[in-house]
């Protein structure tokens, strides 16, 4: 079998001892198919491999490789563990962030949705997710002053992060990204 056969089958145990190979030929790889290193990510997920997640994206760091896709990841699973802060250092920490084209999105003195909401379509689709979880992060920290950041606390936020992408008229492909993300992280089905 190939690894496509596992992503077929949904056999993502199969890919689990690939770790070592796709960090040690993450550069070769991003340059002639991100798509295999951005299935690798959603398999860990899919098996809810959250530290493998982590370790993945400060390995890949290393080799200067960086995607909002695989910080889509990190960041749901540091949400998931409650560790807002470990999410805050990757926010800080990342090149890919402090890019003056995406920083003016994700100030964490203000809630930047609107101007997410405003990419053009494509960019919206690709980096959009990313983005409102890092809004949905500084969000959460600000309130945890106040509030116990509990399981049952982040799945109501979710569901009001997902009355405001409806609301706003965001794309389904998002909003199902997010509705997927969250049923798969916490075992729940949503209509």
């Amino acid at each position: 079998e190939t690894i496509r056969d596992y992503i077929l089958n949904r056999e993502y145990s199969q890919l689990l001892p690939l770790y070592d190979d796709v960090v040690k030929h993450s550069k070769f790889i991003n340059q002639h198919n991100v798509s295999i290193i951005n299935i690798y990510f959603k398999s860990l997920f899919e098996m809810r491999e959250l530290e493998k997640i982590i370790c993945l994206i400060e390995d890949l760091k290393k080799n200067d490789l960086e995607s909002c896709q695989w910080y889509f990841y990190g960041f749901i699973c540091l949400i998931a563990k409650k560790d807002l802060y470990y999410a805050k250092r990757f926010i800080n920490n990342s090149k890919l962030f402090q890019d003056e084209s995406i920083n003016y999105l994700i100030k964490d003195d203000e809630c930047n949705y609107n101007l997410i909401f405003s990419l053009h379509s494509t960019l919206l689709l690709t980096i959009g997710p990313c983005l409102i979880l890092i809004n949905f992060i500084n969000e959460l920290i600000v309130e945890s002053f106040n509030q116990k950041i509990d399981d049952e606390y982040i799945i109501m936020r979710f569901f009001d992060l997902l009355n405001i992408l409806y609301e706003n008229g965001i794309d389904e492909e998002i909003i199902t990204i997010f509705k997927e993300t969250l049923e798969t992280l916490y075992e729940i089905e949503i209509i």
